[in-house]
């Protein structure tokens, strides 16, 4: 078992988690922020922000969401880096990472895990693979400032519990601001503070719990009554809430969640070696965990469920890297459980178990962090051959929009030009958009439909400019 003091004979482990988060910044995060460009939702938030103001953000629905927070982050963003500068947003993403990497440290160590643990636990959720898309694609900061808040008011929430220090009640709460105001996702963290406090070190008198959750309860409610002032009946822009749950097989969905955290995204190539690797890691630390820390194991197991009751509707697609951003609050509680049981197993078995899940992690890493980087390289081409063309006085037609990769990165929308270049585009655009694959170093079109996204769908005999875009004949 790992100790509260790291010993020489655990130095393996720190330096592998070391080593696993330097690989991670280097060869994925560093490289995705420098080769960053603007990709299909992130048009429209920088430019419906960059025509908004503070009120407008508290006051109002943004695109059929109410997340106030988190918009008021991205209208700051906007201010700063505008249409001009793409990297930054990429910046301020991998930056969020990795404070949701430290604050999950501070989380796990707060449940009591040794520092070895608990560093390679924030390293696992540092290289996350299965939520990739939330820190490669800036349009999914909403996932990541949750997560921030949700970590931060757990972390100041188990403080106040064990100390009773009203300011760590305060953070607390403020955090729960952030959280829930940043996605819907968030709202389940009064059930994530009641079971972190049962799995906490120091659980601290049972009165304060009830003050703790009794305060995020009521700032949860507190949100879903402003939303529902806004938007009547939990409604957003894939319909009621309620509808889609019903119309959900909800098994189905949460079996999908739950396999996308062992079967990693990889190319359709050599995917055998690296399932086992994850598959032989998991087992690992989930029968350690359940033989020696079983209460525990059992309420962070609660907690990944709870996280995924608000995304029940939606299921992660076989080794996409799609949808991944509804995993990565779910994320924090898979990572602790793994670091619990890192931290009761032998430490080879633990040295092992986490090479196998970081080697593994890093090569879907590096796979994902190549099908985001030739996105934003198609999004950066396709933007350049628009302006190429301007000003155009008739509407145009894109026979070859690349809109999406299969179970991959999503790319562009007919009227992502619009946004980008405002004035300068005044003529409608529509599109036959691409569902793309890549294989090997070839771009393969697999569906060609009529982009739902095109500004009016034409009239027979109207005159408009082709514009190709070159994307099946792309390397």
């Amino acid at each position: 078992m790992l100790s509260d003091v790291p010993t020489n004979r655990e130095r393996p482990l720190l330096v592998l988690s070391g080593l696993a988060a330097l690989a991670a910044l280097g060869s994925v995060f560093v490289p995705s922020v420098l080769g960053s460009f603007f990709l299909y939702d992130d048009f429209g938030v920088v430019g419906v922000l960059a025509a908004s103001d503070v009120l407008s953000i508290l006051t109002t629905p943004i695109g059929g969401f109410y997340r106030p927070a988190a918009l008021l982050a991205l209208f700051a963003e906007t201010l700063a880096f505008g249409f001009r500068h793409p990297i930054g947003y990429a910046l301020v993403s991998a930056l969020l990472q990795v404070g949701c990497a430290g604050a999950a440290w501070a989380f796990q160590r707060r449940l009591g895990l040794p520092p070895v643990a608990a560093c390679a636990g924030a390293v696992v959720f540092l290289a996350s693979p299965w939520a990739a898309e939330t820190y490669l694609w800036p349009s999914a900061q909403f996932d990541l400032l949750a997560t921030l808040g949700v970590l931060l008011a757990l972390c100041l929430g188990l403080d106040y519990v064990a100390s009773g220090s009203w300011a760590a009640l305060a953070g607390a709460g403020a955090a729960a601001v952030l959280a829930v105001g940043s996605k819907e996702s968030a709202l389940p963290l009064p059930v994530l503070a009641f079971l972190s406090w049962g799995a906490a070190a120091r659980m601290g008198p049972r009165s304060r719990v009830f003050v703790l959750v009794g305060l995020l309860a009521s700032i949860a409610l507190l949100y879903l009554w402003l939303r529902a002032g806004l938007l009547p009946g939990l409604v957003g822009p894939y319909g009621p809430v309620g509808d889609a749950l019903a119309a959900s097989p909800l098994a189905a969905n949460l079996l999908s969640f739950a396999r996308a955290m062992v079967v990693l995204p990889f190319d359709a190539q050599g995917w055998l070696l690296w399932d086992a690797l994850v598959l032989i890691a998991w087992a690992a630390a989930g029968v350690a965990a359940l033989r020696f820390e079983s209460r525990r194991a059992a309420l962070l197991a609660c907690a990944f469920l709870a996280t995924l009751g608000p995304v029940a509707w939606a299921r992660v697609a076989l080794r996409g890297t799609a949808q991944g951003r509804y995993l990565h609050l779910a994320g924090v509680f898979a990572a602790a459980l793994f670091a619990l049981g890192l931290a009761r197993l032998p430490r080879p078995a633990a040295l092992g178990a986490l090479a196998a899940l970081l080697t593994a992690s890093l090569a879907s890493l590096l796979y994902q962090a190549d099908l985001w980087k030739i996105a934003a390289d198609l999004s950066r081409r396709a933007v350049a051959r628009v302006e190429s063309a301007l000003p155009t006085k008739a509407p145009l037609y894109i026979p070859d929009l690349p809109a999406t990769f299969k179970d991959g990165p999503y790319i562009l929308k007919s009227n992502d030009f619009r946004f980008y270049f405002g004035a300068r585009l005044p003529h409608p655009v529509r599109a036959t958009a691409l569902t793309l694959m890549k294989r090997g170093s070839r771009l393969v079109v697999v569906d060609r439909y009529l982009d739902r996204f095109s500004d009016h769908a034409g009239s027979a005999g109207e005159q408009v400019l082709r514009l190709d875009l070159g994307v099946e004949d792309a390397p």
